[in-house]
């Protein structure tokens, strides 16, 4: 696990293929309409539902502490620094979708559309970690304004640190 936290391309190819995945078990959850299934192995909060929930999630946290370790390390290139960076709008997108999936209230939202929450929550996932603020979309509870909020530290953290190595780049 240590080696996997530690390789950078490894991370990143695990991160792509798990937001391939949410995407594809989303379109079993919800087919192509705007209701979701409601019985059968597909169900809402059943134990499909919280497994594949709790490996998304739990991945989420995993390319997180690779990226503390790797800048602890000063490992991490420019170019490796922008697809974390990417790769982070992505997760938080997405985790923001399954904390009002399973946890309805947790954003103030116009739409119930499945695949029109997809896009405003990765919208408001860019707008979170650039700081620009947000639009269409907030958060209406406390846990979604702190992961939120954690998001836009993470933000702040990955300028700090792209612009350490920019300048280290130049200067060395």
């Amino acid at each position: 696990m240590i080696r996997l936290l530690n390789d950078p391309d490894a991370m990143i190819g695990f991160s792509v293929l798990c937001i391939f995945s949410y995407l594809v078990v989303s379109v079993f959850f919800f087919g192509t309409g705007n209701s979701e299934r409601k019985d059968g192995f597909f169900l809402r909060n059943g134990w499909f539902d919280r497994l594949t929930t709790l490996v998304w999630s739990g991945w989420s946290v995993l390319l997180l502490v690779s990226l503390i370790i790797l800048s602890s390390k000063n490992s991490l290139s420019l170019q490796y620094l922008l697809v974390y960076y990417g790769l982070f709008i992505f997760i938080f997108g997405m985790c923001y979708s399954l904390l009002e999936w399973h946890f309805e209230g947790h954003f103030d939202m116009k739409s119930k559309n499945f695949w029109d929450l997809e896009i405003q929550f990765l919208i408001m996932s860019i707008q979170s970690q650039t700081t620009i603020g947000h639009t269409s979309l907030k958060p209406a509870r406390r846990f979604s304004e702190l992961l939120v909020s954690l998001q836009a530290l993470l933000g702040i953290f990955f300028l700090a640190i792209f612009v350490s190595r920019a300048v280290n780049q130049v200067a060395g």
